[in-house]
């Protein structure tokens, strides 16, 4: 990808201090995020390959024959948080895939189930509703986002948008907060990849489940209508009114992944053609690509100035690169036909 060049690197040797990317010696603290590559291109020659995003130096590859047992026991001890079953699905591999195992910041703070239930339970007593009553719909709205069909709209998708809502936390009221919050509980509650009302399904949801929990009518109408917000269609079609400013740091979140390290934004763009399966490639591909040009047109793909600050130009690179690449040669094919 343009902005972040993939430099193959000669060998992968680790210790307690860092790790060798090519000729460079680079600590454990200048790693920004990790992550698998694998190909189709196996067993005969190299088909995973490793990837080290260096903070202000891009990302590097090392093939996999140089992660040993050894090594691999050094990443674990060096980058708490390493997550042991997106390296075990990588190693099952025979596509073309990224996965990102590590991360600086989210890996470390990634929640469990145990403090998901307590967090949900707080928010509905903060919400004015029976905390008391959050288990069984805790267990329910966990299952849904849970399920094996979801390759990214799936549990560190939601936990994603909830670190984005609690860094902005001191920007938002606390009423104005706890509601965008609940939205984002249920956002994707529902998630059909080819329907067309998903959102809507999910407000519904979040309406009854917030009168099983005895939350207030009028916020839980406010939250339903942050959930239809994230149908994002103002956005890619142009059309609608100007959209509240609660709406907007919803939307904003969660479309935060499009300004992520380039080795998230890749898990996510494979993640995704996961969930469309069945979808003929020419087909997807066309309409995908379709989609991610819409961003990049003449209005930001960022609607409030923290999230154009934090992730525009990142965002609008990883965009870019992706579509330019051998990925979506179809689609700059296919789109001159209208």
């Amino acid at each position: 990808m343009a902005a972040n060049s993939l430099v193959s690197a000669s060998t992968g040797i680790a210790d307690e201090s860092g790790i060798w990317l090519g000729d460079a010696r680079i600590p454990w603290a200048e790693i920004v995020a990790v992550g698998i590559k694998t190909t189709a291109d196996g067993p005969y020659v190299d088909d995973v390959f490793w990837m080290f995003n260096v903070r202000d130096m891009g990302t590097s590859e090392v093939s996999g024959e140089f992660v040993s047992g050894d090594t691999l026991e050094i990443l674990q001890r060096c980058l708490p948080g390493l997550n042991s079953a997106k390296i075990v699905e990588a190693m099952g591999s025979t596509v073309q895939r990224v996965w990102r195992i590590w991360h600086h910041e989210r890996s470390v703070a990634r929640p469990t189930d145990e403090i998901m239930r307590a967090r949900f339970a707080r928010l509905i007593g903060a919400l004015g509703g029976n905390a008391g009553a959050g288990d069984p719909v805790f267990e329910r709205l966990r299952s849904a986002w849970g399920g094996s069909d979801r390759r990214y709209h799936n549990v560190e998708h939601l936990t994603d948008c909830l670190a984005e809502l609690d860094a902005a936390r001191d920007e938002i009221d606390s009423s104005v907060r706890d509601r965008m919050e609940l939205a984002l509980w249920y956002h994707d509650a529902v998630y059909i990849p080819r329907a067309s009302d998903s959102e809507e399904r999910s407000a519904r949801l979040l309406l009854e489940d917030a009168t099983a929990l005895a939350i207030p009518s009028g916020v839980a109408t406010e939250a339903a209508r942050l959930v239809r917000a994230t149908a994002h269609l103002s956005k890619s079609s142009g059309a609608g009114e100007p959209s509240a400013a609660d709406e907007d740091l919803v939307i904003d979140i969660d479309f935060a992944i499009l300004g992520q390290d380039v080795l998230r934004f890749l898990e996510f763009e494979f993640a995704v053609e996961e969930e469309y399966r069945g979808i003929p490639g020419l087909v997807y591909f066309f309409k995908r690509g379709r989609f991610l040009a819409s961003l990049l047109g003449t209005t930001p793909v960022y609607r409030t100035e923290r999230f154009r600050a934090l992730y525009e130009h990142r965002a609008r690179d990883n965009i870019s690169a992706l579509l330019e690449s051998p990925r979506y040669h179809w689609y700059r094919w296919l789109r001159w036909l209208g």
